[in-house]
């Protein structure tokens, strides 16, 4: 390719916008014009992605040009080799780099430094290190003197990243893995480590940490690599990470230690939303050592027939009488007694394969017990918590419809609770789910309302039944009037949707004739009963219907 037919590019680096020049789709051999950085990248031979990115990012540092040679991969799978130059545009009084401008040749010469890792060293989607060698390097590192001045290892994991791949595809997802990938290998120094660990997931070591003003720097470094917007075809992402660092040998002085403490503190930022950032504590140590332990004693709990499930009356205001329960569960620990859900929940919503035994679990408990209970001459509905993993999965209500077949229960008596985190990451396919269980005669509940994402514009997309008004506004109905101006609103938005109410957590009767003034249908609390047994429900039941 001659001077005159050089491909180019330019590059913004705030905005993610990229405009790749006719011949740029000739080169690669693509059909027609390539408009993001990400689609581009996906060219280039994975394991020269870091040597372009290093490359890219010593030319912004020191404010000057660069030229690496790399392969490129066409469409058709063949590899040529390709010379880049680039310069970048600088603005403001720190004279930030806002646009990368390149211009591509073919080359014909083989350069010294390409290709030079094994195939079983990169991860072969985005050119790092594998997850493998990179364990390997770094504690090559830490046996390494110059070490002793300290290393701090970053564990990255990318937020709410499955939406990309659920909405436009792997193939999208990937490239922008890859965008990724450069990003961060442009704001490391050349002697740091980058893996994709997995995923959505990747490793640093950076050297020379020692003090906290350089973890700073490493925190903010990091997120620069994500202030530009990801481009994929026509649309814009803008994306965070959560990051958790660990450091050597402040937290530890082996491999294990430091993916443990990063692990761990990977948890913590992650609670803080998205962007989060943290360091390894010990409490941090503790509580993920804690969780570990009982996520490894659940898998044994579900087959050792430890949960049990409660049930908590709802009572109808006008009636005064039962109108159903809430199913909960409760974990009957060998050594530590009874454990209530707030303690082992969060742990099995992490973990998918878990979350799914467990809701099967939890499907088998229910249905048997309406089917016994309809054995003995009484039918009642029971609400079940069903968690986001379970509405994603393909089969969810046929497996519901047909459990309630075979155990020849009306669909009447099952109602379905779900909270608004359900229809963050999928919405329009978790609408298509609840409406399917609508069509069947199965109840769909929103749960804790008011306390989530959307708050009072969600229930007006959903097809639901009831709304629950979470406890947080009941505890304050009396003394509180934003929480009593709440709880007139979501009666107000029921009232539109013909939706009923129920009012969690009323525990003294000055809530009650507040609630049951304001219009309210049905409330549970530990002002009738708490969640109860099995047998004890039933007695309750039969007593409530009696009178």
């Amino acid at each position: 390719m001659s001077e005159a037919s050089s491909a180019r590019y330019l590059f913004e680096l705030s905005t993610g916008s990229f405009r790749g020049s006719p011949e740029l789709s000739e080169l690669v051999g693509c059909d027609g014009r390539i408009y993001s950085r990400s689609e581009y990248l996906s060219y280039v031979v994975p394991d020269d992605l870091p040597l372009l990115g290093r490359s890219v990012n010593v030319a912004i540092q020191s404010a000057s040009a660069y030229e690496v040679t790399y392969r490129l991969r066409s469409a058709d799978h063949a590899q040529r080799y390709v010379k880049e130059r680039g310069s970048f545009h600088h603005a403001g009084q720190e004279r930030r780099a806002v646009l990368l401008e390149a211009t591509i040749e073919a080359c014909e010469t083989r350069p010294d430094d390409a290709g030079a890792q094994s195939s079983d060293a990169i991860d072969a989607l985005t050119g790092l290190l594998s997850r493998h060698a990179f364990l390997s390097k770094l504690e090559s590192l830490l046996e390494d003197p110059s070490s002793r001045s300290g290393v701090a290892l970053v564990f990255l994991d990318l937020d709410r990243f499955r939406l990309i791949n659920d909405t436009l595809g792997h193939y999208i997802g990937d490239g922008i893995l890859r965008e990724i990938a450069c990003r961060l290998s442009s704001v490391l120094k050349h002697d740091d480590l980058i893996a994709r660990s997995g995923g959505d997931e990747f490793l640093i070591a950076v050297r020379s940490v020692s003090g906290s003003s350089d973890i700073r720097s490493i925190a903010d470094g990091i997120r620069s690599a994500f202030v530009g917007a990801f481009v994929a075809g026509k649309e814009r992402h803008v994306l965070t990470a959560s990051i958790g660092i660990s450091r050597f040998p402040l937290d530890g002085i082996t491999v294990d230690d430091l993916l443990q403490g990063a692990d761990a503190a990977l948890y913590d930022a992650k609670q803080y939303g998205g962007g989060g950032v943290s360091l390894v504590t010990e409490g941090a140590r503790l509580a993920a050592a804690e969780r570990f332990c009982l996520e490894l004693e659940l898998q044994d709990a579900i087959l050792n027939s430890e949960l049990v499930m409660h049930y908590q009356p709802l009572w109808n205001f006008r009636s005064g009488a039962i109108s159903g329960a809430e199913a909960l569960v409760r974990w009957e620990h060998p050594r530590r007694g009874l454990v209530m859900p707030l303690e082992f929940i969060p742990i099995i919503e992490k973990n998918g394969p878990l979350m799914r035994q467990f809701g099967n679990w939890a499907l088998d408990s229910v249905f048997s017990q309406l089917q016994a209970w309809q054995r003995l001459g009484v039918r009642t509905k029971v609400w079940l918590n069903v968690a986001p993993i379970q509405i994603s999965d393909p089969g969810f209500v046929e497996e519901i419809i047909s459990r309630l077949f075979e155990c020849g229960i009306p669909p009447a008596c099952i109602g379905i609770e779900l909270t608004e985190r359900t229809f963050i990451d999928r919405d329009d396919e978790a609408i298509s789910v609840l409406e399917d269980l609508r069509g069947a005669g199965i109840s769909i509940a929103l749960d804790d309302f008011g306390i989530e994402y959307s708050s009072l514009n969600c229930a007006y997309r959903l097809p639901i039944d009831t709304i629950k008004i979470d406890r947080t506004f009941i505890s304050g109905i009396l003394s509180d009037q934003y929480d009593k101006s709440v709880v007139g609103a979501i009666m107000s938005i029921a009232a539109e949707l013909k939706a009923s109410i129920t009012a969690e957590g009323v525990e003294n009767i000055d809530q009650y004739h507040a609630l049951r003034e304001m219009g309210c249908h049905d409330f549970q609390g530990f002002l009738y009963a708490p969640a109860l047994e099995p047998e004890e429900f039933f007695e309750k039941l039969q007593r409530s219907r009696a009178s």
